[in-house]
């Protein structure tokens, strides 16, 4: 007997309006301010594609089973995004934070179970609320040496619970700088996450990590093109380490140790 698929149309009418503020704050520092509601709604009565139904729903690409949910509704939500800019000659500076208010949060969520060999997860719908910023600073330290750094963080929760929703990314961070001379840029990382414990109910606790990361180019200018060499080495150490926000953390660690080479050509 071959299993027949039968799938809701996934057309959606997204209905938004914004509020927004663009404010000088003194030289080189632009403020932004935005805050709406936002409606995500099928079209001709449809449900939205998140709520898709078939028979064998097995994704390959995260290894996992969806289960389909034909209950969904519409999915509004409510927010405020705030932004600051700063680009002076020896500091550059932004910093942004939002907050977001979801009532009905359509959700892919892991039941904990293990289906055909993949992992089990339905689509939910609740409460949610989202918080979460973002902070980087670029300083000038020599007019060819430049301090890197940045940090960022989310919290989101259901709001009947306070139970952490799934596959929310640890607080993270990255430290680096950045050399350039004539045409040599080189540039080394180091980025660091937080250990996720905070977890929703079926998810399993992630460990903090540090990778090493370097990038290098070298750029040779003509008048009507440009040539750019590059080099990245990604996890320097190879270390070993999981993504928080990966379906499959448990069966498969993020890449190790690699090298990436790359040549371009702009013309003009």
């Amino acid at each position: 007997m071959t299993p027949q698929t039968h799938h809701f149309t996934t057309n959606c009418i997204r209905q938004q309006q914004i509020a927004g503020l663009l404010k000088k704050s003194g030289r080189g520092l632009p403020g932004t301010l935005l805050s709406g509601p936002v409606n995500c709604e099928p079209s001709g009565g449809a449900r939205p594609v998140d709520a898709t139904l078939t028979p064998c729903p097995s994704h390959l690409g995260n290894l996992a089973f969806e289960i389909g949910n034909e209950q969904l509704e519409r999915e509004r939500s409510q927010g405020i995004d705030l932004a600051l800019r700063h680009h002076g000659e020896k500091v550059h500076a932004s910093a942004s934070f939002f907050y977001y208010h979801i009532p009905d949060l359509v959700f892919l969520a892991p039941t904990g179970k293990i289906r055909d060999g993949l992992i089990e997860a339905e689509y939910l719908q609740n409460g949610s609320r989202f918080v979460g910023s973002e902070l980087r600073v670029d300083v000038s330290l020599h007019d060819s040496f430049w301090l890197n750094l940045g940090v960022d963080a989310v919290d989101a929760q259901l709001q009947e619970t306070s139970e952490s929703l799934p596959r929310i990314p640890p607080l993270r961070g990255h430290v680096g700088f950045e050399l350039r001379h004539r045409g040599l840029s080189f540039k080394p990382q180091v980025v660091m996450a937080g250990q996720r414990d905070d977890i929703f109910s079926t998810e399993t606790r992630t460990a903090g990590y540090t990778v090493i990361n370097l990038a290098a180019s070298y750029t040779i200018a003509r008048q009507h093109f440009v040539h750019q060499l590059g080099v990245n080495v990604f996890n320097v150490g190879d270390r070993l380490y999981r993504n928080h926000a990966s379906f499959i953390k448990d069966l498969a660690p993020e890449i190790g140790r690699g090298v990436r080479l790359t040549y371009t050509v702009k013309f003009f």
